[in-house]
Formats: C-alpha cells, structure tokens, sequence
C-alpha cells in the first residue's frame, strides 16, 4: 500500500549516520546495486530443454569480459519478474497455453553473484480446433478467412494466433478502418488438448486523410520528405500505407527515427497524419589508413553528404541529393571519384547520377599495369513489379594497359596500349533489404545487361548479361545467415578478337572465393601462372554471422564458384569451394572485415593454394 515499517539500532551516546535503505522482497533480492547472474534453473522434465530456455535469458547471465563491456547480465528485483514472463511467453508460442511460471527461488555465491531457479508447469500441449470470426459486417467473411495461415490441426502457438489477429487488422486499416480492432478468445477444451480460436472484430467507422503534416525538419526541406509519402490528402485513410511510409522515410538515410500518429480532427469521418522526424547527421568527412591483402597500404580521404542541395546557399543541405568526394592513395594504386545523384530529376520519380572517376590499379598483376579514366550517367526509375527499380546507364571509359612484361602471356601483350570503351548497361532490381548496410532480412536482386561497341563507337566491341542476389535471413538471438549468388557471361562480337582483358571475369580474394589467391579462380597460363580471366564465371557465399558486442561480430562461411574460359561454359561439376572463419568491426565510417579461409576442392594442381588470410575495409552493398 505504499507503506512500510522502519525499525532501527542506535546505541546510547553515539552519533547515527543513516547511508541506504535496502528492501528485500519475497524472492529474497535485496533492492540495491544489481547482482550478477550466474546461471538458471527450470524444472525438470519439461518439452523445452534447459539450454533453449537457458538461452532466452543468455543476456541475462554474467559473462567475465563480455559483461563488463556490455552491462549485461546483471540483475535487480523487477529483472526477475521479467524473466518470468519471458519464460512463459516462451512456452505459449509452443503451444503450452496453461503454463504457468512461479517466482523464482534466489540463492547466492559470493556477495554477487546469484542462481534463480525457476518452478515451471507446462501442462499440456494445444492444438487448434475450430477457428472462428465474428462481428464481420463490412466486408465477405470468405475473404477475411482466406487471410488465415492458421489450421484446424497446427499447434496453438499464441505468436502464430498473434500474427493472424494482426493480419486481419490491417486488411481493415488498408481500407480506412484505422480504428478497427480484431481481439482473440483462446478457448481451451478440458477433454482434449485442443484450443478453439475466435478472432471478434469491432470494425469502427471509414475514415478519410484530411491533412498530412511533417513536424521535426530543421533540414530538410518539406517538400523533400512529402514526396516520399504514400498517402495523400482526401484518400482513404490506408494505415498499411502510411507506416510503410515511415519505413521510406528512414530508408532515406536523413532521420535517427520517424514516426507518424493519426490525430483526430472536428470530423470524426476526418484524421490528420502527423509525420515526426528527427534530423540525423547525413555530412561525413573522413581520413584514415588502413592496409588491405589485395591493395596493401591504403591512404583516403572523403567528404559526403546525404541529403545535399545544390542550389542550397550557403549549408548546401535538405535538396535530398548525394554528393560524395574521394580519394584514395596506396602503395599499388590511387582512385579519385566524384559522384552526384538527383533522386527527383525533373520534379519527378526519375534519379539522375553523375560520375566521374580515374583508377590507377598496379595490384593486378605482376605482369602489367592498368589505368581507367572515365565517367558515366545513369538513369534509374521505380516500379511497381516485382523488379522495383530500373536503371540505364552509359558510361565512356580510357583504358591503359601499360608496363607490360616481355614474359607476359599473348592475351595480355596484345592488351598493351589503350582503349576507348562506350558501353550501355540495363539493369532491373529489385530491394527489400531492412537497411543498405549490414542488413539482417530481406533480399537484393539484379539482373542486367551490357553491350559496348557497334552502334555506340570507339574500340571494345562486346556484350554480356550478369545476374547477382543475397537475401538475409533473421534467426534466433540476432543471429544472420546470408546467401549471396552471382552470374556472368561475356563475349566479343564484330571485329574484336576476344574479349578485354577489363571486362573479363575474376574470382578469388577477399570479396569473393576468400581460400584462393586474388584472381587466381579461373583460366591461368601455364607457363607463367598468371591469371587470364575467363567469359563465363558463377558464384554462390554463406556467411553466419553472429554478433558479439556492439559493432563486433564473428562469421563463418562457405564460398563455391569457378570462372571458365569460354561463354555459356557454366560446367557445374568443375568448380572451387573453400570455408572460413572471420570477424566483423562494424565501425560507421571504416568498417572492417578479416577472413581466414582453408581452400577444399580446387580442379587441378594448377590451383593449390594454402589457407589465405583476407582483410579489407568498407562495406559490402
């Protein structure tokens, strides 16, 4: 009741200091300064073993090192009634909808350290009976039902029953219900483990989007962030789409967090949306170094900004364009690029990027040297398939082959000089990605095409298709398996001879097969060992990933693949496989990745290698 009885001690004639009260609760934890956790107990003889319940509360137990870096694992009074019901939310989603979790019993090791042993009644295990839905007036309760992904038969998972009352709710909230509820009745049957589900509907009235309103841009410009909403002013009130809005806002890259919020009007057929935003930092300027197993010692420099404005005197900032300057100096190469993208040329849906770039690459080879100078313009459109972007780009680039050996394989003397390549690229993809960097769910897809030469001038004359996809997939307790897939074919056509050696494919090293040297997967001449690239080329990587601390994380991977010398020569029987463990530092402005990678089946003594050791900085896109 908020009261509490205080008795103290003081002995006669000497001065009392009164420092702490400490209260002790019936579990026998003592609310002072968090105890350290050092394992837990469960009942025997329940359905879920103690290690999957000992790992839904692994952040809760003290780790020597980790713990004092992270906090984790330490315990108060409320921790334990939070396990609690962790627990037992743990054995619902399997099934168990008469479990029970009691309070724990505490005892100690050490001024602490503690051990929470916790008394668990499962009960029994519930399958689905009947499934029902009421108070459907609106719409065809046919079509309500056909939303079910729920069975008469599957297990009585309240997360499964959770997700099917949350999928009904928004089927209204698309149609301007937004105040539409759909409430679940678990109804357990005594005889038999078998749990009946009513979904109840209380439909509320249609409402319509009066205002939209954008509070919390100090920057960017309202227009700017308008353009990305999906609902409009006068629609239908579509709540699906109003917070998937939310999800392209914080795709923009120019927020920490945005949240919208209907807000009731003097007509109650009416809403306003308010969009909340708060501004993130979106200009970079970095300098560092850093060393890499491919290029060796690494100087850059580089200045961006994400959400620029060209015409923007003085800040430059809030037009939601990108300007990105660089350079890169090292021991084996040098790199300037400047890049601009308009994501709303003209005032419409339609991105325009600017590059202009010089590569110098001395890492490629022992044999020779190559420069690459050039620029290109690319046009990319969003689409409603299931290819939700499309991009053309043409660029025109000077290559020079340059420093060649007299000992150099043919293929690459005859590369000695330079040449002018125009060449037009088309490119469908498609994005779900939760975020561009270090996603943990969803898919990148592409599938594109090139030609250069012919009807577009100047020297190479060739043409190719590529197709490159990784999806993510979230497992338990942050976990992340990515598959990442790649395909290439090229071929020369008119009065080319072959191919050149800068459109010719590579596999091998740190972005690629991590067992084998760089390039080195594929066609080697046999005299000299050198790399000659191939026409046809496929790859496929898993990577586990698992995250340790904040910005730590350790992977272990597999990569198969092989590049052949002729195209449309995919022989799927004759490749390269290696696998390898590494560590992930996931720091925002260089982030850095290190392999180690045992190589298992290379075709051919030409290709034995030992374990390779890898290690790059930047991020994978």
């Amino acid at each position: 009741n908020g009261t509490a009885t205080v008795t103290l001690r003081v002995k006669e004639n000497q001065r009392a200091k009164l420092k702490k009260f400490y209260f002790k609760d019936d579990s026998g934890v003592r609310d002072k300064a968090p105890r350290k956790a050092l394992t837990h107990r469960f009942a025997g003889g329940l359905a879920i073993s103690q290690r999957d319940l000992r790992k839904a509360l692994s952040h809760r137990v003290w780790k020597p090192l980790l713990s004092w870096m992270t906090g984790s694992g330490t315990y108060n009074r409320d921790d334990l009634e939070d396990d609690r019901e962790v627990i037992r939310r743990l054995f619902l989603d399997r099934g168990f909808l008469e479990a029970r979790v009691g309070s724990p019993d505490v005892s100690y090791r050490g001024k602490v350290m503690l051990v929470a042993s916790y008394p668990v009644r499962q009960g029994r295990e519930f399958r689905v009976g009947n499934i029902s839905l009421s108070g459907i007036t609106l719409f065809p309760t046919n079509d309500l039902a056909g939303l079910l992904t729920l069975r008469p038969g599957d297990l009585a998972s309240l997360a499964a029953i959770e997700k099917n009352a949350n999928a009904l709710q928004n089927y209204y909230a698309a149609r301007g219900y937004i105040r539409a509820s759909v409430r679940h009745n678990v109804s357990t049957r005594t005889n038999e483990p078998t749990a009946d589900v009513n979904f109840r509907f209380t439909e509320g009235s249609l409402i319509h989007l009066r205002y939209v309103d954008i509070t919390g841009n100090t920057r960017t410009r309202d227009e700017v962030i308008r353009r990305e909403i999906l609902v409009h002013p006068g629609e239908v009130y579509d709540m699906v789409k109003a917070k998937r809005s939310e999800r392209v806002l914080q795709n923009l890259g120019f927020f920490s967090t945005v949240t919208s919020f209907p807000m009731a009007t003097d007509d109650p057929r009416q809403d306003d949306i308010i969009y909340e935003v708060d501004e993130a930092q979106t200009g970079n300027f970095t300098i560092g170094a850093g060393y890499s197993s491919i290029d060796d010692i690494i100087g850059f420099i580089e200045l961006s900004q994400g959400n620029f404005d060209l015409m923007g005197f003085p800040y430059f900032t809030g037009g939601g364009q990108k300007l990105r300057l660089r350079a890169q100096l090292g021991t084996e190469r040098a790199d300037y690029q400047i890049s601009f993208v308009e994501p709303w040329f003209l005032g419409r849906r339609l991105s325009l990027g600017l590059d202009f770039y010089h590569h110098t690459m001395e890492y490629l080879s022992d044999e020779y040297n190559m420069r690459q100078t050039g620029g290109s313009v690319t046009f990319g459109k969003a689409f409603p398939w299931f290819f939700d972007r499309v991009e053309l780009k043409y660029s025109l680039d000077r290559y020079n082959v340059y420093d060649v050996s007299s000992n150099a394989p043919p293929l690459i003397i005859r590369e000695d000089g330079i040449t002018t390549a125009s060449k037009l690229n088309l490119a469908f993809k498609y994005d779900s990605r939760d975020r561009p960097f270090i996603p943990t769910q969803g898919t990148r897809f592409s599938i594109g095409t090139f030609v250069a030469g012919g009807p577009l001038g100047f020297d190479a004359q060739d043409y190719g298709f590529e197709f490159s996809s990784a999806t993510f997939f979230p497992l338990w307790f942050d976990h992340v398996l990515s598959v990442r897939g790649w395909a290439e074919m090229v071929e020369e056509y008119g009065g080319d001879e072959d191919v050149h050696l800068f459109d010719r494919l590579f596999l091998g090293g740190a972005q690629t097969m991590r067992g084998f040297k760089y390039r080195h997967v594929g066609p080697i001449d046999a005299a000299t060992g050198e790399p000659l690239g191939g026409k046809s080329g496929a790859m496929a990587q898993f990577e586990y990933t698992i995250p340790v601390v904040n910005m730590f994380r350790v992977a272990g991977f597999y990569d198969i693949g092989n590049v052949w010398a002729n195209p449309y020569e995919f022989d799927l029987w004759d490749y390269c496989t290696d696998i390898g463990l590494g560590v992930r530092l996931d720091f925002p402005a260089f982030p850095i990745r290190i392999d180690y990678a045992w190589p298992l089946k290379m075709p051919g003594d030409l290709y034995r290698t030992n374990p390779r050791f890898n290690f790059t900085m930047g991020y994978d896109f």
